[in-house]
């Protein structure tokens, strides 16, 4: 915090210590900050706490040296909980700036001049443990306070004093940066969303060279994987989220649109065509069909009359999305077993791709592909690979409920998410990761990675479920990748 503006000073503080809470108020530097504090509140200086941390001792001298700026408030119940609300104190009439979460993946910045204008979510005061299962009655670290005359000076001192005693994240300073942010790269998404298909990305990649741009990496974004609405074969003609959200990953490799792409088939003078207005088409075709989807919704809900309407507008939209697909999907190459004597004949699939990639781009780096932290959006078909996931039922925190409403959330909780079990977390990556290595892959691009709180009851909470995975996440990046391309 920098220093507080309002001028009542608490004259029996020594200016030897920066906090002081007494009196029900809470000062700093001798002036109340929060005032109508409960009984049940504390405040614990930083020096006072023990701290293991592998921090390197650069930072650990620096945070020792401002131990004395910086401190803990907690409370304590009688009764424990899986959630407790507890208030902290008041304040006015103090101006302040805010980081909260307003969607699930999102967080923005707030501002405000009372403790009212605070937003759901708000990252820094936010208790909660994300299983019904865990309770606790007494925090006694829930939120850190800091001190500084410098707002700049205040956000490294604090976040250096976090990274001590958490020691669960390090500092920019501490990391390596991969050489790729020193490179321009091309990023599938935008372009295609899920309709990316080898032949969009061949022409994208050759425009770029052809204007002087050529790319050094690339980023093939979602719609590589194979997904589908729990039977069948791959999802046919996905283009934005919508019902992508409730599909889920029932094999560990590319989906037939790139398991087809046969070894150079692009690599000829006259490649196969593509035109971008199509993709264009579609994608503003799947927009609308969003916007219907949502008013059916609404109608539902309304029971509005419009609902024959919107519907009959929604199936004419799917049919004009297939007839702009080219009426559905071409027969792919079958994979007939280990023992067929054409196996070797020909190379397929994303090996083939990556393969005639680099031999066309000569400045290509780096090729990275797209996955989910649960896999995909809805995880993984339970019985359809060697992973033993299952359902789980998909529960939103009080806080989260209380944020913007996203489409993507409520599908997601519509058809739960099929979880690998995080004792498998390590097999669960090393699966998808060593496939994509042996393909020409050289990193990932990881994202949902805030799912996992919604299904984290029985596992011991979002904490508990997470380490675990991105132990499995972390251990599989380095021995596929060496951690450059993370």
């Amino acid at each position: 915090m920098a220093p507080p503006n309002e001028e009542t000073f608490n004259s029996k503080y020594s200016f030897g210590n920066v906090f002081d809470l007494s009196d029900s108020k809470f000062y700093v530097k001798g002036f109340p900050l929060l005032t109508q504090v409960p009984h049940n509140v504390s405040f614990t200086p930083f020096s006072s706490k023990s701290h293991s941390s592998d921090a390197p001792p650069s930072i650990l001298q620096r945070v020792l040296a401002d131990s004395h700026r910086g401190g803990f408030l907690g409370f304590s119940h009688s009764q424990p909980s899986d959630r407790l609300m507890n208030s902290l104190g008041s304040f006015s009439d103090r101006n302040f700036l805010s980081i909260f979460r307003f969607k699930t993946w999102w967080s923005t910045q707030w501002v405000g001049t009372s403790g009212s204008h605070l937003q759901m979510e708000t990252q820094w005061v936010l208790l909660h443990s994300g299983s019904t299962k865990v309770k606790a009655s007494s925090f006694d670290s829930i939120a850190y306070v800091h001190f500084s005359e410098n707002p700049y000076t205040l956000m490294k001192e604090a976040f250096s004093a976090l990274r001590v005693h958490l020691n669960t994240f390090k500092l920019l300073e501490e990391k390596n940066l991969p050489t790729l942010v020193d490179k321009f790269g091309w990023c599938t998404w935008d372009a295609f969303y899920l309709t990316v298909q080898p032949i969009g990305i061949w022409h994208g990649l050759k425009d770029f060279a052809d204007a002087g741009v050529p790319p050094r990496f690339l980023i093939i974004d979602d719609g590589w994987q194979s997904i589908n609405l729990d039977g069948g074969e791959d999802a046919k003609n996905l283009i934005l989220c919508g019902d992508q959200m409730n599909a889920r990953l029932h094999r560990l490799d590319e989906c037939g649109k790139f398991r087809r792409y046969k070894s150079g088939q692009f690599l000829g003078p006259n490649p196969p065509p593509f035109d971008p207005n199509n993709a264009k088409l579609l994608i503003e075709k799947g927009i609308e069909l969003e916007r219907l989807e949502r008013d059916s919704e609404a109608a539902k809900n309304t029971q509005s009359s419009e609902l024959v309407l919107i519907e009959s507008k929604i199936q004419t939209g799917k049919g004009e999305i297939d007839v702009l697909f080219g009426g559905g999907e071409q027969i792919e190459k079958k994979d007939c077993g280990s023992s067929c004597s054409c196996k070797g004949e020909e190379e397929y699939g994303m090996k083939a791709f990556t393969k005639d990639l680099r031999t066309k781009f000569k400045g290509l780096d780096n090729i990275y592909a797209w996955h989910a932290h649960c896999g995909a959006w809805g995880g993984v078909r339970p019985g359809a690979t060697h992973l033993n996931s299952k359902f789980a039922p998909c529960k939103l925190s009080p806080g989260l409920d209380g944020t913007m409403h996203d489409l993507a959330v409520v599908r997601i909780v519509e058809g739960s998410i099929g979880l690998v079990h995080p004792d498998q977390a390590n097999d669960f990556y090393d699966s998808m990761h060593s496939y994509l290595a042996q393909s020409g892959v050289t990193g990932v691009k990881v994202d949902v990675i805030h799912c996992l709180e919604y299904v984290s009851d029985e596992y011991g909470g979002r904490v508990e479920l997470a380490k675990a995975y991105y132990d499995g996440l972390t251990n599989s990046m380095e021995f596929q990748w060496k951690w450059t391309h993370c």
